[in-house]
C-alpha cells in the first residue's frame, strides 16, 4: 500500500501544522509533496497526476492550516472507501461544518446543506467535503477526466471534483471520529463549532447589523481570525496589486468597510499625499477605529460628500447580490473604484456569495472595468498569510 500526501501551501507552515505533520503515523511507502504558491486547484491537479504517475493506491490530501491526530491516515485507511474524509469547520464564526448532506448545482445555483446534527463516532455518506483531511484512492482520479478539481461557476474546486465523483458512481463518506482542527488565532474544532452555537443568539441573522455590532465589539480579534492583522494583510495585499497594475492614486480614497481601521492606516501610508477617510456601519467598529487612530477620520454613516477613489476590501462577499452593493459603493466614487474580494468560494451564511471573474460586468452605470486579476495568498507580505486568508481573492478596478 503506497500513498501520496498532498499538501497546497504558500511556503509558510503554522507551528501546530508542522507538529502535527511530524507525529503523523502512515505507511513504510509514504512521500510527500508540497505545491507552494500556486492556485489552490492546480496545485490539487498537480499533486492527483503525481500520484497516477508514480503508481500510488491512494492520495490524502492535508491542508497546511489544519491539525490532526497521529493516527488519523491509519483510521482513514481502516474503511477502504474511495473517498473519505475527517470533520473540519471554517475558521470564522459561526464555524460551519466542510461537510455537506447536499451538495448540488441548479442552472449553476449551488444547492448546499451541511451535517448540522451528527454522532461523535459514525461513518456518514456526505454528498459533498473540503479537501482538508481527505483520503482518496487514485483509481478514483483515473476515472474521471480531467480537470478534477477545476472551481464550476459559484463552487470550489472541493466540492467541484465531489459533484464529478458521484457522476461518475463513487460514494463519499466522513468518520466523524476524526476532528481536523482549522488553524487560527486558536485551533478550530468540533467542540468550537458546538460552544459556539449552544450560546449563539438565534435573534441575530450572521451578517445582520446587530450581529456585526457583536462581531466587532467581541469576536474581532478574539476569536478564529485576529481580524486586526487580517484586516491590515488584505489591505497590504490590495495596495501591492494596485501598484503591480500601476494604478496611482491621488486626492481623496475612501475605505468602505473599514473596520476597525487598520486599512486606512496602509493607505495613508502608501499615497501619503492622499486624504484618506474611513466608513462602517457597525458603531462599535468606528468607536474603537477612532481610540486606535485619533489623527485619522472615520464615519458611522454614509459620508455626504464624493471622493476620488473608494475602496472596499474583503466586504461584498457578505452580500447575496454583490452588483447592487457595488452600485451602493460606486455612487461615492469620482473616478475609481477598487474592491477585492475572495475568489470562487463555496457560499456560507457568512459569505453568501460566490464571487468569480464573471461577477463584474464590463461596464456599471458609468463606470467601466479597467483591471481584473486573481491574487493567491502573499507571504512576503505576512508570513501568516495562509492562516489569515487561504484563499484566493480577486481585484477588479473599475474607472469613470
Amino acid at each position: 500500500m503506497s500513498v501520496l500526501i498532498g499538501v497546497p501551501n504558500t511556503g509558510s507552515f503554522p507551528w501546530q501544522f508542522v507538529g502535527s505533520a511530524l507525529s503523523l503515523q502512515k505507511p513504510e511507502n509514504t512521500e510527500w509533496q508540497f505545491i507552494a504558491r500556486a492556485l489552490v486547484y492546480v496545485a490539487r491537479e498537480q499533486i492527483a497526476q503525481y500520484a497516477i504517475d508514480k503508481n500510488f493506491d491512494y492520495v490524502f490530501f492535508l491542508d497546511s492550516d489544519m491539525v490532526i491526530a497521529p493516527d488519523t491516515l491509519l483510521k482513514l485507511f481502516e474503511h477502504d472507501k474511495d473517498i473519505v474524509s475527517g470533520i473540519a469547520f471554517k475558521r470564522s464564526p459561526p464555524y460551519q461544518p466542510c461537510f455537506y448532506e447536499k451538495c448540488n448545482l441548479n442552472n449553476n445555483v449551488p444547492q448546499l446543506e451541511f451535517f448540522t446534527d451528527w454522532e461523535s463516532d459514525a461513518i456518514l455518506e456526505a454528498e459533498g467535503v473540503g479537501m482538508a483531511c481527505v483520503l482518496i484512492k487514485t483509481d478514483v482520479f483515473k476515472n474521471i477526466s480531467k480537470p478534477w478539481f477545476a472551481p464550476e461557476f459559484n463552487i470550489g474546486e472541493d466540492l467541484s471534483f465531489c459533484l464529478k465523483a458521484r457522476e461518475a458512481g463513487y460514494k463519499i463518506h466522513v468518520d466523524t471520529s476524526i476532528n481536523a482542527g482549522h488553524v487560527g488565532n486558536y485551533v478550530i474544532t468540533e467542540q468550537t463549532y458546538k460552544n459556539y452555537h449552544k450560546n449563539a443568539e438565534p435573534s441575530m441573522p450572521v451578517n445582520s447589523h446587530e450581529w456585526w455590532e457583536n462581531e466587532f465589539k467581541d469576536n474581532w480579534v478574539n476569536k478564529g481570525i485576529n481580524g486586526i492583522e487580517q484586516t491590515r494583510y488584505f489591505m497590504k495585499l490590495l495596495i501591492k496589486n494596485l501598484q503591480k497594475l500601476e494604478v496611482g492614486l491621488n486626492g481623496t480614497i475612501l475605505d468602505y468597510g473599514c473596520a476597525l481601521g487598520q486599512g486606512v492606516d496602509e493607505l495613508l501610508k502608501a499615497f501619503p499625499t492622499c486624504h484618506v477617510e474611513g466608513y462602517d456601519y457597525a458603531q462599535t467598529a468606528i468607536k474603537q477605529a477612532c481610540e486606535l487612530f485619533p489623527h485619522y477620520s472615520f464615519w458611522g454613516k454614509l459620508p455626504n460628500g464624493f471622493y476620488d477613489t473608494v475602496i472596499s476590501s474583503n466586504v461584498l462577499e457578505h452580500y447575496v447580490d454583490p452588483i447592487t452593493e457595488i452600485r451602493e459603493q460606486m455612487r461615492l466614487a469620482k473616478k475609481y473604484y477598487i474592491a477585492m474580494t475572495p475568489y470562487n468560494q463555496t457560499p456560507n451564511s457568512l459569505h453568501p456569495a460566490t464571487i468569480t471573474e464573471k461577477t463584474f460586468p464590463v461596464e456599471i452605470d458609468d463606470f467601466k472595468l479597467k483591471n481584473k486579476i486573481l491574487i493567491s495568498p502573499d507571504i512576503d507580505i505576512s508570513s501568516d498569510a495562509f492562516n489569515l486568508c487561504p484563499t484566493d481573492q480577486i481585484l477588479v478596478v473599475y474607472e469613470k
